[in-house]
């Protein structure tokens, strides 16, 4: 199988990201599919992407159905799924990064300027977004984005977390602050993801994963769907209103999915896997993964700790009919 020339890289960065697992991931994915293409990759818990580039470069052909609650990252998808928004976040990012570089000045200052810098940005991007209402709007722009891209790039280990008041608040990063020659980005990544995803006919909405997957009901036969949800015992509200969703509903959605013809793959602590075989009796679980800085950070050593996780299986039509999903249709 061929794939995708140049392989996309990962625009963005994210606190424990799935991309380090993406092998076993992906070849699980690949053992159950029996080798074939799918007839779609939906991530309907889409996140930083963690797995989807990997995902994507895998198998270059597969259209690509994506979702998530957090509006301001589902626009960010949005704007990247298309050559022309791709470029025009790109080019916001590439304005900051001249900024972010400041090559002039000593050490010291440019570590000064980049906390106050990636602030500054912080704070406006935080006040626009009180007044631009419908992020989602089609004649919005993809500055806003390109901004939050920034943010993402900028902030520690590019954790996406907002207060309760829905205001971003993560911290600047230390790693690129006290680095003056570390760029923010690597150049062309985002414009390369917008070539890519406009090509496979990208779609992404702002929807709870549950929703997307009914609305996707017609072309989940054939197709990947991977669910990488808020874990539990983590921080959760990255977007305002998110929490972990019960193994109950997970394991209703992935036997609705799986009705309608998925391969159904899902992330999940390894603390869960009796109640997953419970639930989904007919689907493999192995628990042997580790997901590396997926917990908090402890008081006692300011260090984001590694989390033992599952990852679960269900091939097309296995398990109960899922019956609350299946009336929602």
């Amino acid at each position: 199988m061929r794939l995708a020339s140049p392989p996309l890289a990962h625009p963005l960065k994210w606190v424990g990201s799935h991309a380090r697992l993406a092998p076993v991931i992906l070849a699980t994915a690949d053992e159950a599919m029996g080798g074939r293409t799918p007839t779609a990759i939906v991530d309907p818990t889409v996140g930083g992407g963690g797995l989807l580039i990997h995902a994507a470069n895998r198998w270059p052909d597969a259209p690509l159905l994506l979702a998530d609650t957090c509006e301001p990252l589902a626009r960010l998808w949005l704007d990247l799924s298309t050559a022309a928004g791709a470029a025009e976040v790109e080019r916001v990012v590439a304005e900051h990064d001249r900024l972010w570089a400041m090559p002039d000045i000593d050490p010291l200052a440019v570590r000064t300027w980049r906390r106050k810098w990636h602030k500054m940005l912080r704070d406006q991007w935080n006040l626009y977004s009180k007044y631009l209402g419908d992020l989602m709007d089609p004649e919005m722009t993809p500055i806003h984005s390109g901004e939050f891209a920034v943010l993402l790039r900028g902030s520690y280990n590019g954790l996406c977390r907002f207060s309760a008041g829905g205001q971003f608040n993560a911290p600047c990063s230390a790693h690129l602050a006290d680095k003056p020659g570390k760029p923010l980005y690597t150049p062309g990544t985002f414009a390369a993801v917008g070539v890519d995803f406009e090509r496979r006919g990208a779609i992404v909405r702002h929807a709870d994963y549950r929703a997307a997957l009914i609305e996707w009901a017609p072309r989940l036969a054939g197709a990947l769907v991977y669910i990488d949800p808020p874990f539990p015992g983590t921080f959760t509200a990255y977007s305002p209103g998110c929490v972990a969703p019960p193994i109950s509903e997970l394991a209703e959605a992935c036997a609705w999915a799986s009705l309608c013809g998925a391969t159904v793959l899902v992330s999940h602590p390894a603390e869960g896997a009796d109640e997953w075989r419970q639930r989904l009796p007919g689907a493999t679980v192995r628990a042997d993964l580790t997901r590396r800085g997926a917990m908090e950070p402890t008081a006692a050593t300011k260090k984001r700790k590694d989390r033992p996780e599952l990852l679960l299986t269900l091939l097309p039509g296995v398990g109960a009919e899922p019956r609350a999903l299946a009336r929602a249709a």
